[in-house]
């Protein structure tokens, strides 16, 4: 996405004065953004459980943004998206948006979500620290950029000029570009973007741990943290009687001007507690084994793959390698109801699965070339994990949650 969003904080009167000659058309949208000194984050671990919005030219979103991007001449454009187009339900669009207002870079990528992202609730997942940025939905990593190694479409750096704090905003509106989510015109009235929960997790650079700063399951609404949006965006004009908590949900409203408010209803989740699994919390503290557990010292000759672990495994497990520039990744993962299926394209390759201490709970190999092996997980307790995938100093690492 280019050139799409003006958002405001301190500045919002300038910035609203300066889009009304660009007068939204009689649309309603709605953004929740976060702000005062629990809603400004530099790094950390950004989960929302949501079930989104997929209409003709609808663009349905969770991000981070430093809120000064708006005004270029200088300031720099910092922006980490997850976004639901209009046009396909079935996907969400990843992207880091760089450089500056006057000449953003940008770098989407795709990711299939089933059940379809309008369709039934899923745990959506921003993580940013000074190596890299990743995006994981339902416990699973779908993305990771690093620093140094991913650049943006137009062959620039990324990730390390994320410098500044950012807030989490969440927004429902339409787009004037039907090539990138259809047309707007097709849309139909009125759409909603359910939201669960959202739990926010701070870094530490020097540990590279990660620890939960608050959780919000929207008994209220907590002004402290959240504010409402009540500014023009492309097709809409958003309002704040389009943010309102109804029965523990977190609702954004897109209406017709005039026609603005809750629904009466709320499609529940009924799994509120899938993937709601704190990092270094339960899984890191278990301590039964289902077979023979060892403990994980990255870098010795003992460890799975290895000395190709880097220095900051021996700080952290959970911190999984740098993905190399060029080279086609040759593991996936997938997730069943009782386990998981590891595929490989490379013969000889092995896994093991650690708890977030670093214990390694399963281990295994896959049986030959182009090979796919499932792994239950039956008698794990209820948890974060990891897997990691390698041969020949190469692996892959992937977040897995157990519910």
């Amino acid at each position: 996405m280019v050139m799409r969003k003006i958002f405001t904080l301190a500045a919002l009167s300038a910035a609203v004065t300066a889009t009304s000659a660009l007068a939204a058309e009689p649309y309603s949208g709605a953004e929740l953004y976060s702000h005062g000194s629990n809603g400004q984050f530099k790094y950390g671990r950004f989960e929302a459980r949501m079930q989104m919005v997929s209409s003709p030219g609808t663009v349905s979103s969770m991000f981070l943004y430093y809120d000064n991007s708006y005004l270029g001449g200088g300031e720099p454009w910092e922006e980490i998206d997850i976004e639901v187009l209009g046009k396909d339900a079935t996907k969400f669009q990843s992207n880091i948006l760089s450089n500056s207002k006057e000449n953003q870079n940008s770098s989407e990528g795709f990711h299939t979500v089933n059940p379809a992202t309008n369709a039934g609730y899923h745990t959506y997942t921003i993580v940013w620290t000074p190596e890299y940025v990743s995006w994981e939905l339902d416990g699973v990593e779908v993305r990771r950029d690093v620093s140094g190694v991913n650049k943006s479409k137009q062959g620039l750096e990324q990730v390390n000029t994320l410098v500044h704090d950012e807030s989490l905003r969440f927004n429902l509106w339409l787009s004037g570009s039907p090539g990138w989510t259809g047309d707007y015109n097709q849309c139909s009235f009125p759409q909603y973007q359910y939201i669960n929960w959202i739990k926010v997790y701070s870094y530490n650079p020097q540990t590279k741990q990660f620890t939960l700063k608050w959780k919000d399951s929207f008994d209220t609404f907590n002004s402290s943290i959240w504010a409402k949006g009540n500014w023009d965006m492309e097709k809409v004009t958003h309002s704040t009687s389009n943010v309102n908590i109804v029965n523990g949900y977190l609702v954004l409203s897109l209406t017709r001007a005039g026609q603005e408010g809750a629904p009466s209803y709320v499609p529940q989740d009924p799994n509120p507690e899938l993937y709601d699994q704190d990092i270094g919390g339960p899984a890191s503290s278990q301590s039964s084994n289902p077979s023979s557990s060892q403990s994980f010292n990255p870098g010795s000759s003992s460890s799975a793959f290895g000395p190709t672990y880097g220095s900051s495994d021996s700080q952290n497990p959970y911190n999984p390698e740098a993905l190399v520039a060029g080279v086609e990744h040759p593991f996936s993962l997938s997730m069943q109801k009782d386990g998981f299926t590891v595929n490989g394209a490379v013969e000889g390759a092995s896994w093991v699965v650690y708890d977030l201490n670093g214990m390694v709970l399963l281990k295994g190999s896959l049986p030959g070339k182009a090979s796919s092996q499932f792994v239950s997980t039956r008698n794990l307790p209820r948890g974060a994990y990891l897997l990691k995938v390698g041969r020949n100093g190469y692996s892959q690492s992937f977040r897995f949650v157990k519910p």
